[in-house]
């Protein structure tokens, strides 16, 4: 669950919701409605457009990119005849932090109520290490009560201390109050910021999945971001400096085209998957600098591509499971994989994850879209748990929620 939450008077009960996932090579801005009558999402419309002004996930050029906010605001407006005011805001993994923390609390022979349980969420709050990062995602994953252990829900049971292991995930408070400055010049208030690969499981992940163990991976332009969960939670979140733009850089410089042409070649001619007919098969390509109308088109083997796309993969896979292991991730987190990102689109990486991990993988798609949209549907995913959920906020002293505000406002 989300503790903490931003413009909360914008988080009222409403009939529709906006979703926005910001990359570094593209926006995708979602509308969702709340049917209430069948108790599930509705989604309106969706669209995308290249984004300017952000590398690397952080803001280089806050006016361009205000100018792509902007732009794809107004189709949205355009095409849904809505007025949209608020957004949900992915935030990537890059400037997360993930902690694990034990609390306890003495009860005094008292029944658990829930007024204990957001204590315990407060308290591993105050235990966050980095002082200077933006709480965003705090959830409990098992409970204990006295010797009794692994409990999941310790609503009304008798007891005399309670502990809990609580998910802490927390976001850069340089890049929360960048990014939301950005969007208050785009007149959107933030609804709240939510962890891309926990958007992305929200649209991908089934319930059953995330209770058995499994580990989701976001192959995106300029990082690969995972998340493990386990019993139904969260257990682990991290990202690699690699992905599916050093694979258009490996063309590019492999076969002196233009960047533009490799891009092309990726997603035309791409693929993981070996064939016999490939040493025989032939792409014309312009070589860098040269003119169409001027100079002839060079032959390129299809063999010769795949080869330099298989070698960015198996790196990228590689340096995945080293992360794996250095954050030892719980091997049942390990025996199910599900890709998703614009980098999970080649053909045949589903094929290529399987036969390195020797696991069951498969591609995660929304439904709307394809698996580079998982995260914007995610999102709409989330305003709609936020639009059903019933018991956040409003049990929390209201000193706590004070204080709080001032020290996110802080300089």
């Amino acid at each position: 669950m989300s503790l903490f939450k931003f413009s909360q008077k914008h988080i009222a009960l409403k009939d529709h919701f906006t979703s926005l996932d910001i990359g570094e090579h593209k926006i995708s801005c979602g509308l969702g409605s709340f049917d209430r009558k069948k108790g599930k999402i509705k989604i309106l419309y969706s669209t995308h457009q290249a984004s300017q002004g952000i590398k690397s996930s952080h803001i280089t050029h806050i006016e361009k990119l205000e100018d792509s906010l902007l732009n794809i605001i107004h189709n949205c407006q355009k095409n849904t005849k809505k007025i949209i005011k608020s957004a949900y805001i992915q935030v990537p993994n890059t400037v997360l932090n993930y902690q694990k923390i034990h609390v306890s609390l003495k009860l005094s022979k008292q029944f658990v109520k829930e007024f204990h349980l957001n204590q315990l969420l407060l308290m591993a709050c105050q235990k966050n290490k980095d002082k200077h990062d933006v709480p965003i995602h705090v959830c409990a994953i098992s409970y204990q009560l006295d010797q009794n252990h692994s409990i999941k829900n310790p609503l009304g049971l008798l007891g005399e201390e309670l502990s809990a292991d609580i998910i802490l995930i927390s976001a850069n408070r340089q890049w929360i109050k960048n990014m939301s400055n950005c969007l208050n010049r785009c007149q959107i208030y933030v609804d709240g910021f939510v962890c891309d690969t926990f958007a992305s499981s929200l649209s991908i992940c089934s319930p059953d999945e995330k209770e058995l163990g499994v580990t989701l991976i976001d192959i995106g332009a300029t990082h690969t971001s995972f998340a493990s969960f386990l019993n139904g939670a969260i257990q682990n979140i991290g990202n690699i400096p690699i992905g599916g733009h050093h694979v258009t850089n490996d063309i590019a410089r492999g076969l002196s085209i233009s960047l533009h042409q490799a891009e092309r070649l990726k997603n035309f001619y791409g693929s993981l998957i070996g064939s016999s007919h490939n040493d025989d098969d032939h792409i014309l390509v312009t070589q860098l600098g040269d003119h169409t109308w001027q100079s002839p088109k060079e032959p390129i083997s299809k063999s010769i591509l795949q080869k330099i796309i298989q070698a960015r993969m198996d790196e990228i896979a590689d340096y995945a499971f080293k992360n794996f292991k250095k954050n030892s991730i719980d091997p049942l987190c390990l025996e199910r994989f599900i890709l998703c990102g614009g980098g999970s689109l080649l053909q045949g990486t589903r094929e290529f994850f399987m036969e390195k991990t020797r696991k069951t993988v498969r591609l995660g798609l929304p439904s709307h879209g394809n698996a580079s949209f998982s995260c914007m549907e995610g999102l709409l995913q989330y305003g709609f748990s936020q639009q059903t959920e019933q018991k956040i906020l409003k049990t929390f002293p209201s000193s706590f929620w004070h204080r709080f505000k001032i020290w996110l406002n802080a300089d």
